[in-house]
């Protein structure tokens, strides 16, 4: 389940972690109680954003996939169970970029953080396979995202923190 609106994560690890879950075309299940307000409050701006609900229930053939990842790891404990101690220690990427096709001149993208500490993401354009010529647009706030070339990087993206973009090939 989602905990989004729990007070364990920080407002970059529930934006993180909706957004990993919608690009994935994962179940939205909300895992908190829904009478807590301020639960609710905290959940409200990130599960209630239309875009990133229509980047989950977009569907164009695949699920979102790991369009490159960086070639650095860590090490981390992976834990099943409520807290139960039992767990195991796993290498993972310290970033990840992700992609998911809504349309045939328009993808999902996402750039997470994994990592322990802030981070520069880079990541390839010409990888979604939209088109030439691509706008970016945040999914948070839908504002248009400049970038230059046939990449896009994003500045110093927090510990466990991403960037949700929305790109779509220029018309002509």
């Amino acid at each position: 389940m989602l905990q989004v609106g729990s007070a364990k994560l920080s407002d970059a690890e529930a934006r993180s972690h909706f957004a990993a879950w919608c690009i994935s075309s994962a179940p939205l299940i909300l895992g908190f109680d829904l009478t807590d307000p301020a639960a609710l409050a905290r959940a409200q701006p990130i599960v209630g954003n239309t875009r990133a609900i229509g980047v989950n229930q977009a569907w164009h053939g695949s699920a979102g996939h790991v369009l490159s990842a960086s070639p650095q790891t860590f090490n981390a404990s992976a834990h099943q169970g409520a807290g139960d101690g039992s767990g195991r220690h796993v290498q993972l990427p310290l970033w990840q970029v992700w992609t998911k096709p809504l349309a045939a001149d328009r993808a999902a993208l996402l750039l997470l953080n994994i990592g322990p500490s802030a981070a520069d993401i880079t990541a390839s354009l010409s990888g979604l396979k939209i088109g030439e010529g691509i706008a970016l647009s945040d999914v948070w706030t839908g504002k248009a995202v400049p970038h230059s070339g046939g990449s896009y990087t994003a500045k110093a993206i927090p510990a466990h923190g991403s960037v949700f973009l929305l790109a779509e090939a220029k018309k002509d």
